[in-house]
Parts: structure tokens; sequence; C-alpha cells
């Protein structure tokens, strides 16, 4: 008891480190009303830089008589959008982009499907993130992207949309979210504009950024059927990964399955890239044709050995309020935790990680060795109260162990901390 109770005051005097001036936040209560569509974005619109949102119970979901798909789009700050606890709303797609450098968005607890068939344009994803100097951090997200339609026009379908997309990002991380690559279109043989099938969607893209993946499953989409045009598309990949760094670990990516032509690869990279595996399962897809597990040029893999550790806490506390932090590990491992408002980018292979957190940093606190056969560590903890006027601080944490031999830089967790008067 004594030992939970130090862990306890541990964490909430480093999370009262973090209460500065500048960490202060408005928070905007969004209820879907009859139209969520205007609803979420007339927020986003008066929301202030570094602002939290918290979606309220309601109808968030698609297909409604009322109201069209629900599309967040995020331009040239800093937020943290959240679900209300208990819920965990299902939009139609993300676009965050031109977050300004030292910014931070935190996106939790929200989920992105696109259920219909349509013609969804090139080079989209359900949550597409986009020139943003500022960190973007993303968790316990689903990003199914929607089935191609036959362009129609004198344009060429374009291939299925990605579940994620992320592209010219410094600092982009993905923890515990699902990615789902779209369909590529059938062949589409009616005049005026025939077109023949397209490549299936890929299940993560990454061009020209820096990205840490932790805990996720990344599954590329399949391609287009065949016709009198075409014997079909080639299915997308679960991973594709241009010009960029990008550091996958506890995770899975599969490329999607064959259609007729060939199943996608579990990973490709091209141009210049740098690409981490850590306990990770890749794998091509199964059917007709031929794919690769993994399709890069030789040096720029490099697989990592040391098994995972996880971070999670709750997406949101109420102040002075108790959560709980689960860190899945191994029993023995010295643990350490870092905290900061605000997320970034380093990649240590010889840490076997990433260093995901920038300034200011609190003071790093050890809350001891592992203790729990099996690792799975569950320690009660003590949000802080909230100085007068900061209504909400969005916190992340990222574990750090030593195994006995080595620091391993590991993933990490975000958390919300908001006024008592808030639901």
């Amino acid at each position: 008891m004594l030992v939970r109770l130090l862990l306890a005051l541990g964490l909430t005097t480093a999370l009262v480190g973090l209460l500065s001036p500048s960490s202060r936040a408005g928070v905007i209560l969004v209820d879907p009303g009859n139209d969520p569509n205007i609803a979420l974005n007339t927020a986003i619109l008066w929301a202030a830089n570094g602002d939290t949102l918290i979606l309220m119970p309601g109808g968030w979901t698609y297909p409604s008589q009322t109201f069209s798909p629900v599309t967040l789009e995020v331009s040239g700050k800093g937020l943290t959008i959240i679900a209300a606890p208990g819920t965990h709303p299902e939009l139609w797609t993300a676009y965050i982009h031109n977050v300004p450098a030292g910014s931070q968005f935190v996106l939790r607890g929200i989920d992105f499907k696109m259920h219909e068939l349509a013609y969804l344009g090139t080079g989209g994803g359900a949550i597409l993130v986009e020139d943003c100097a500022g960190a973007v951090w993303i968790e316990d997200s689903v990003a199914l992207a929607g089935d191609q339609a036959g362009s129609g026009t004198f344009l060429v379908s374009a291939p299925g949309w990605s579940g994620a997309a992320v592209r010219n990002c410094a600092a982009v991380s993905l923890v515990r979210c699902r990615l789902t690559g779209g369909k590529g279109a059938d062949d589409f043989p009616s005049p005026p504009f025939p077109s023949p099938a397209s490549p299936g969607g890929i299940g993560l893209g990454v061009g020209a950024s820096n990205v840490t993946v932790h805990d996720c499953a990344m599954q590329g989409g399949t391609g287009g059927l065949g016709g009198s045009l075409s014997a079909g598309a080639p299915s997308g990949p679960g991973i594709a990964v241009g010009s960029s760094s990008l550091l996958v670990v506890g995770s899975s990516a599969a490329g999607g399955n064959s259609t007729g032509v060939a199943p996608g690869d579990g990973l490709m990279s091209g141009g210049t890239s740098s690409v981490w595996l850590r306990d990770t399962v890749v794998t091509a897809g199964a059917g007709a044709g031929t794919a690769d597990d993994i399709d890069a040029a030789p040096g720029v893999v490099t697989l990592l050995t040391a098994p995972t550790r996880s971070l999670m806490l709750p997406a949101s506390l109420h102040e002075a309020s108790t959560g709980t932090m689960v860190i899945d590990g191994v029993q023995g491992d010295l643990v350490a935790l870092f905290a900061s408002p605000t997320g970034a980018v380093q990649f240590f292979p010889g840490k076997q990680g990433a260093f995901l957190l920038a300034s200011p940093l609190s003071a790093l606190f050890v809350l001891g060795p592992n203790p729990v056969p099996g690792g799975h560590w569950a320690i009660n903890f003590g949000a802080p109260a909230l100085p007068a006027g900061v209504e909400s601080v969005s916190v992340l944490l990222q574990l750090v162990v030593h195994d006995g031999t080595q620091v391993l830089f590991e993933g990490g967790s975000a958390v919300t901390i908001l006024d008592s008067s808030l639901p």
C-alpha cells in the first residue's frame, strides 16, 4: 500500500509541474444537435490554439436523415479533441493540417469510418495529416477508408484511399489504432468515360514525415474487380513509406488480399527512407498473384529485437480524481516515466525506439521494478487540482525501462485533466 501511495504521489507531482500558464486551455463541449457536421466544425473554427473539444453523447454516426457525413477538419492550430467519458463517437473523416511548430494536436477515442461507396478523388485517407510542423498524437482510433467508385470522367479511377495518410509532417505518433485501406474501383465500362479497375488503398501511407506507430494494426485494401476493361487491380500494402523515417513497434501490417491480380505487400518502401520494426508482424496479402512481406531496398528496414512494453492512461480525468494507468511490460523491468505537454519524434535505434516528448519535460521519475508476473502492472494515481482559470490540460507520458542490460524507449499515452465542473 505504501508503494502504491508513493507512486500515486510521484505521478501527481509530475503532472502538477506541467501546469504552467502556457498550458492553460479552454474547453468547448460539442453537442451534435441536428447537424453534427456544422456543430463540430463551428466549434473548431471558434476554438483557440491549445483548447480542448469534448464530443458529447448523441448522434454523430452517418447515415442519418438529418445530416451529412461528419468531417473533422482542423487547420493552423493545435487542439485536443476527445470523446466524452464512456463514449466512442464514429465520424466520417479527419483532415489535420498546418499544425504550427510548438503546438500539439491530440486526437483520442474517436473513430473514422467511411462505410459508403463514393468517388473519392486521389490521395486521401480516412485520417489525413498533412503539412504539420507541430506534433500530432492520435490514440485509440479506427480509420476505415471507404470503397472507391469508378470515376465516370475523363480521369482514370483513383486508387482506394488510405486508412491513414501522413505527408510532410515533423512528428506524428499513432497509438493503439486500426488503419484499413479502402477498396479500389471496379471496372467502370459505362460511356462516355470507361475506366479500368484501380488498386486498393494503403493501411498507413507515410511520405516526407517522421512517424512512430505503437500497438497498431494496418491492413491494405483490396484491388478493384476486373471485367471487360481489365483483369482487375492489385491490392494495397499494409504500409507504404517514402522519403521518411518510421518506427513501428508491437504492431501488425498486412497487405490486402488478392481479388485476382495480386495481393498487397506487407510493407513497401520507395525513395530514401529509414524504417525500424520492433516486435511487429509484416505479411503480404493472400490469394492469386505474388507480393512481398517487405519490399524495400537493402538497408532501409532494420529489425529491432526487444519485446514491446506499453503504457495506457485514461483518456480524461477530472481534477482531484483517481485514475488507473496500465503498464504492459516484463516483470523485473526498472520502470520510469517522462511527461510533457508537447510531443516530438526523435529516433534512437540504440534505445530500440524513439523519444516522443518535447521540452519542457518534467523530471524523470522512477516507479521502481515491475513487480507483476506477466508484467501487466495496474497503478492507481491521483489527478492534480487545476489552478484557477485552467479548464483543462493535456499531458503526454512516455514509458522508459531498464531491462537489466539496457535502457529502452517505449510508447506512451495521452491524458486530459478536466475541471471538476465539467461533465
